[in-house]
C-alpha cells in the first residue's frame, strides 16, 4: 500500500472517529396542525414531571436526547390542545421517531393521554406528505427505493402513479411527452443535458443522494408553470438525526454484455474509466492551428474551405495524417458491471447550534451490447416492399460514471436556517455501432457497412445556498430564499461515421467509399449554465376563524448555452477501392506529393457550414405570484391564486458575413398569466376529495427555436432547428379521490383532462434527398384519462402478515389534429391507389396510451429479510411523426419485470440479491403499415433490439 493511501485511509477514519463517539438515544419526530398538516414552530417537548426539554424548529422538527429507559412526554403549545405521549421506549444510540398531530384548543383545555411507540417508516412519511398537501401529488421515497434495488432516479420513477422512463433517463408523467414533464432539485431549475429534449436525463442522479422524490401532477401558483404531466423535484439528504456511515460494492452480468468476446469497441483515451474524456480524442493540434490561424471564415481574404484549392498538399497530408485511424469497430473480452456508494452523515454542534452534514460518494462502469438487432428508413411511397431498408445492427456502450454530494445545515437559531448544498456528477459513455444492408436512396444490390465511433461526456455541477426564517414580530411570517447556480457540460469528441457501398451484383465487388456520403468525424461541444433565485413570504392569517395563510413571492431564472459543432469529411480522388480494410487505408491512400494528380484521400472542413450547425441562446423567465390557502371550517380547504411569468429565449447563430458576426436570430418573448385553484374536501380524518384546474405552458429549448441542423447518429437522422416555433398553454383539470385507510396503505382514484394550444411535435420528412426531422407547431391536442393505484398489507391473512401488494394503472387518450395540406396531399394519392382516406386525427407525440405499474413486497424486519417483485409496462408511443406517405413511427409496449432480495446479518451487514429485464422484452418502434390491401401489410421496423437480463450482487456495511 503506498504511502498516499495510507494517509487517505487514516483520514477517513479520523474523520469517522470524529463523529462517530458514543452517543445517547433519540426521541426525534415532527408535529403537525391535525386539520392542515402544516408544521409547528415553537412548540414544547419535555419529559413529564421534569425539565428536561426542547421545542420545535422552523420545520416542525424536534430532536430530545435521553438516556435508555421509559418515558411520558408532555407536548404543549399556545392555542393547541396538550399531549401526553407514555409508555415511549428509548433505546441507546438510536433515534426513535414520533410524529405528532396537536388539535386546535377547545374552551376548556384538556391533556390528552396517548399511549404510543416510536415509528420509523420513511414510507408512510411521504404518504402522510401526499395526504396533508395543497394539491395532487405522488412520490417514492429512499426506503422504496432501496428495497426496490433502484440505481438511480431514473429507475426509481418507474414506480410511481402514472410516471414512465423513456430511454432509460427520460421522465414523461401520465403519458405525456418529456416536454411536459418539469425537473427539479431541491426546488431549483437544472439544466438539461441534451440539446434535443426538453428534460433533464434522469440516470445522473444516484439512489444514494437522495432522500426522496415527489411528482406534483396539479399546479399551484409558488411553483413553475412550465409543466403539464408532473413537476418532479428531486430531494437530497438533509439533516441527519444521528450518526451514519454505509458503503456498498455490487456487480452484475448481463448475458449479452459481459464476458462477451465480440464485444465490439475502439481504443479510447486513459481516463475513459473515470467518464471523462483525457483530451485524445481533441481535434489534432495542427489542424486547430490551421482552423484558428489559416482560414478567415468570412472567406473574404482567405478560404473558408480547407482543400487542395487553398491548402498545399503537404499541409493536407500532415493535417489529416494527425487524425487516429481507428475508424471501425474491434472486438475484446468485456468485464464485469461494477458500482460502488459510500455516504456518511451526522448532526453536532458548532457554536452551541445544530450543524448537519451528509457526504455520498458513488461509481458506476457498467457494459451494455446488442448484436442483432436491425434499423430501417423509409421512402415517402406507399409500397413498403420498396421502402425496407433494413441493416443489420450492433452496438456497444460501455459508461462510468461518478457522483459526489456535500451539504451542510446550520440551525442559528430554532427558527432560522442555512444550507448549501455541492453536487457533482461526471458521466463518460463510449458508444461503438456497426450497420450492414441496404443503404437508403440506393439499390436494393447496395449494401453498405456503416462504422460509428463515439464518446459522449456529460458533467453536472451545482451549487445551491438556501435559507428559511420565521420572523416571531410580524406573526410568524415564514421567508424561504433559495440561490442556485448549476453549469452542465455535454462533449462529444471525434465522432467517427465511415461508410462503404459494394455493389453486389458485380463479380469480385469491394467496398467502396461512397462519394455522395462521405466518412465524417464530428466535434459537438455543448456548455450551459443556470442561475435560478427564489424568494418566498408565507404569512399565518385568521381569516373567519380559520388559520390561513397568504403566500407570495417572485423567482428569476437565466440559462446561457453554447453549442459549437466541426466536421471534418473524407475526400477521395473517387469511389477508391477499400480492399484492404479501412486502417490500412487510412495509412496507405495519403495524397502523393510526387504526381500531378493525387489517388488518396484527405480530410476537408467548411468552416461556414460548420458553423451553421452551431448556436448561442440566452433565456430567462422572471416569475411573481400570489396565493392563499384558507381551510374552510372542518371539511373543506382551497388553494387559489395567480403567477405571472415573463419570458424571453433568444438564439443567435454562429455563423459570419464580411461586417463580422451574424447575430441574427430569433427572439420569443411572451408575458402569460396562469391562475390555479385547488379544493380539497376532507371526506373524513383519512379521506379527500381533491379538484383542481389551471393553466401552464411548455416552452420550447434552444435547439429547438435555431436555425441551426443537428446530425443525430444513433438515429442516423438530421434534425432541424424551427425559427417560427411558439410555445404551447395548456388548460389543465383534475379530480381526485384517495382514502389512506391504515399505516402505509392508501387506495386513489383520478380523472383528468387538458387541452392543448399549438403543441409541439416531430416532423420526418423522409422524400428529400437524405431524411430529415423538423420541429413545429400542431394546432390543438387534448388528452384526458384517468389513474387508480393502492398499496396494502396482507396482515389480515397471518400466514401473510409480512407481504405487502401495490400498483397503480394508468389510461390516457390524446386526439391531435394533423395539418389540413399533409391530409389533403396523402389522401389524393390514396384514393388513386384504392385505399381508405387518412384519418384526420393522431395521438400526441410521445404520449403514451396507458401505464401499469406492480410489485409485491415481503419483509421481516425481525429477521431482516426484503423480497420485491416489480413489474411495469407503457402503452404504444408515437415518437416521429412523417411528412410522407410512411406511416408514422410508435414505440413498442416492453414488459419489465424485476426482483431483488436481501438479507441482514448482525447489526451492520447485509447482501442483496437482484435479476432485471427478467422477460428480455425487445425495444421495438416500427411503421404501422395497416391501410395496405395486399400481402405488405403489417407493421415494419423502425429499430429492435434486446439488452439481455442482468443478475446483481450487492454486500453493505452500514452504521446507523
Amino acid at each position: 500500500m503506498t504511502t498516499a493511501s495510507r494517509g487517505i485511509i487514516t483520514v477517513i477514519f479520523l474523520f469517522i472517529g470524529l463523529f462517530s463517539y458514543a452517543q445517547k438515544g433519540k426521541l426525534a419526530g415532527t408535529i403537525v396542525d391535525s386539520k392542515t398538516g402544516e408544521t409547528l414552530i415553537g412548540v414544547n417537548v419535555v419529559v413529564k414531571g421534569t425539565t428536561t426539554g426542547t421545542i420545535t424548529d422552523l420545520d416542525g422538527k424536534f430532536i430530545l436526547p435521553l438516556d435508555p429507559g421509559i418515558y411520558d412526554i408532555k407536548v404543549s403549545y399556545i392555542s393547541y390542545q396538550p399531549k401526553v405521549l407514555t409508555g415511549l421506549e428509548i433505546t441507546s444510540e438510536e433515534v426513535n421517531r414520533v410524529n405528532i398531530k396537536m388539535e386546535e384548543a377547545t374552551v376548556n383545555l384538556q391533556e390528552v393521554v396517548v399511549t404510543a411507540k416510536a415509528r420509523r417508516n420513511t414510507e408512510t412519511a411521504l404518504m402522510t406528505l401526499q395526504r396533508k398537501s395543497a394539491q395532487l401529488m405522488d412520490g417514492i421515497s429512499a426506503e422504496q427505493m432501496s428495497d426496490l434495488g433502484d440505481s438511480d432516479a431514473a429507475d426509481a420513477l418507474k414506480r410511481v402513479t402514472g410516471v414512465s422512463v423513456q430511454e432509460g433517463k427520460y421522465v414523461t408523467v401520465r403519458g405525456l411527452g418529456d416536454r411536459y414533464s418539469k425537473i427539479t432539485l431541491n426546488q431549483a431549475e437544472i439544466p438539461g443535458l441534451d440539446p434535443n429534449k426538453n428534460t433533464v436525463q434522469m440516470d445522473l442522479f444516484p439512489s444514494n443522494v437522495i432522500e426522496n422524490i415527489v411528482v406534483h401532477k396539479s399546479f399551484t401558483p409558488d411553483l413553475p408553470a412550465s409543466f403539464t404531466g408532473g413537476h418532479v423535484d428531486i430531494e437530497t439528504k438533509d439533516f441527519p438525526e444521528k450518526f451514519n456511515l454505509q458503503f456498498s460494492a455490487s456487480y452484475s452480468f448481463n448475458n449479452q454484455a459481459n464476458f462477451n468476446d465480440d464485444f465490439i469497441t475502439y481504443n479510447g483515451g486513459d481516463t475513459d474509466w473515470l467518464g471523462l474524456d483525457d483530451g485524445s480524442r481533441d481535434v489534432p493540434g495542427v489542424m486547430q492551428n490551421a482552423i484558428d490561424n489559416e482560414m478567415d471564415p468570412t472567406g473574404n481574404t482567405a478560404p473558408s474551405i480547407m482543400n487542395q484549392v487553398f491548402f498545399s498538399r503537404d499541409q493536407l497530408n500532415e493535417y489529416t495524417s494527425a487524425f487516429s485511424s481507428d475508424v471501425v469497430p474491434q472486438t475484446e473480452p468485456s468485464f464485469l458491471n461494477q458500482s460502488y456508494e459510500f455516504g456518511l452523515g451526522n448532526q453536532t454542534k458548532l457554536f452551541g447550534n445544530p450543524l448537519g452534514f451528509n457526504i455520498a460518494l458513488s461509481y458506476d462502469n457498467d457494459y451494455s451490447f446488442f448484436k442483432n438487432g436491425n434499423s430501417a428508413f423509409y421512402e415517402a411511397k406507399m409500397e413498403p416492399s420498396r421502402l425496407a431498408h433494413y441493416k443489420q445492427d450492433s452496438r456497444s456502450t460501455h459508461e462510468a460514471k461518478l457522483a459526489g454530494l456535500l451539504n451542510f445545515n446550520y440551525k442559528f437559531t430554532n427558527k432560522h436556517k442555512l444550507g448549501i448544498t455541492f453536487l457533482r456528477n461526471q458521466a463518460g459513455n463510449q458508444i461503438t455501432r456497426f450497420r450492414s444492408g441496404p443503404f437508403p436512396y440506393e439499390s436494393q444490390s447496395h449494401i453498405a457497412d456503416v462504422n460509428e465511433l463515439g464518446y459522449l461526456e456529460r458533467n453536472f455541477i451545482s451549487y445551491q445556498l438556501n435559507g428559511n426564517h420565521v420572523i416571531s414580530g410580524l406573526n410568524d411570517l415564514k421567508i424561504d430564499w433559495l440561490s442556485s447556480y448549476t453549469s452542465s457540460e455535454q462533449n462529444e469528441p471525434d465522432l467517427r461515421i465511415f461508410n462503404t457501398l459494394e455493389d453486389t451484383t458485380k463479380t469480385n465487388s469491394q467496398p467502396e467509399i461512397k462519394t455522395n456520403n462521405g466518412p465524417t468525424r464530428t466535434y459537438r461541444y455543448m456548455d450551459e449554465v443556470n442561475f435560478d433565485n427564489k424568494l418566498d413570504f408565507t404569512l399565518p392569517v385568521d381569516i373567519l376563524g380559520n388559520s390561513a395563510k397568504i403566500k407570495f413571492g417572485g423567482a428569476y431564472v437565466y440559462k446561457e448555452r453554447t453549442l459549437e459543432q466541426k466536421t471534418f469529411e473524407l475526400k477521395p480522388n473517387d469511389a477508391t477501392k477499400v480492399e484492404i480494410g479501412f486502417a490500412s487505408y487510412l495509412e496507405d491512400k495519403l495524397i502523393d506529393p510526387e504526381t500531378n494528380g493525387y489517388n488518396g484521400y484527405y480530410y476537408e472542413t467548411d468552416i461556414n457550414d460548420d458553423l451553421k450547425q452551431s448556436y448561442e441562446g440566452e433565456s430567462y423567465v422572471a416569475a411573481g405570484y400570489a396565493m392563499i390557502d384558507l381551510p374552510m371550517g372542518e371539511k373543506w380547504r382551497v388553494v387559489t391564486g395567480l403567477r405571472v411569468e415573463k419570458s424571453q429565449i433568444d438564439v443567435r447563430k454562429m455563423i459570419f458575413n464580411y461586417e463580422g458576426r451574424d447575430e441574427s436570430g430569433p427572439e420569443l418573448e411572451e408575458t402569460d398569466f396562469l391562475p390555479s385553484v385547488n379544493l380539497t374536501y376532507h371526506a373524513k380524518e383519512n379521506m379527500n376529495i381533491r379538484a383542481s384546474a389551471s393553466r401552464t405552458l411548455a416552452r420550447p429549448v434552444f435547439q429547438e427555436v435555431s436555425s441551426s441542423q443537428f446530425y443525430d447518429y444513433q438515429e442516423g437522422i438530421r434534425k432541424y432547428g424551427n425559427p417560427d416555433l411558439e410555445r404551447s398553454l395548456i388548460t389543465n383539470l383534475d379530480l381526485r379521490w384517495e382514502y389512506f385507510y391504515a399505516l402505509g396503505e392508501m387506495v386513489s382514484a383520478s380523472v383528468f383532462y387538458k387541452n392543448f394550444d399549438k403543441p409541439i411535435a416531430l416532423r420526418y420528412q423522409p422524400q428529400t434527398v437524405n431524411p430529415e426531422i423538423i420541429y413545429f407547431n400542431s394546432y390543438k391536442a387534448t388528452a384526458y384519462g384517468f389513474e387508480v393505484e393502492f398499496r396494502t398489507k396482507l396482515d389480515f391473512i397471518s400466514a401473510l402478515k409480512n407481504f405487502q401488494v401495490g400498483g397503480n394503472f394508468s389510461m390516457i387518450h390524446s386526439v391531435v389534429d394533423k395539418p389540413a395540406d399533409e391530409v389533403e396531399t396523402i389522401n389524393e394519392i390514396r384514393q388513386n391507389l384504392g385505399y381508405d382516406e387518412l384519418e384526420e386525427t393522431r395521438p400526441m407525440f410521445g404520449q403514451a396510451p396507458y401505464l401499469l405499474n406492480a410489485f409485491v413486497k415481503y419483509a421481516n424486519k425481525e429477521k431482516k429479510w426484503n423480497v420485491n417483485l416489480g413489474y411495469n409496462i407503457a402503452g404504444e408511443k408515437l415518437t416521429v411523426i412523417t411528412k410522407g406517405y410512411a406511416p408514422y413511427i410508435y414505440e413498442q409496449p416492453r414488459n419489465s419485470l424485476t426482483f431483488n432480495v436481501s438479507k441482514g446479518f448482525g447489526d451492520h451487514f447485509s447482501i442483496k440479491a437482484g435479476v432485471s429485464n427478467i422477460l428480455d422484452a425487445p425495444y421495438e418502434a416500427v411503421h404501422h403499415f395497416d391501410y395496405l390491401n395486399n400481402a405488405n401489410d403489417g407493421d415494419y421496423n423502425y429499430y429492435s433490439y434486446k439488452l439481455g437480463r442482468t443478475y446483481k450482487l450487492s454486500l453493505k456495511y452500514s452504521i446507523r
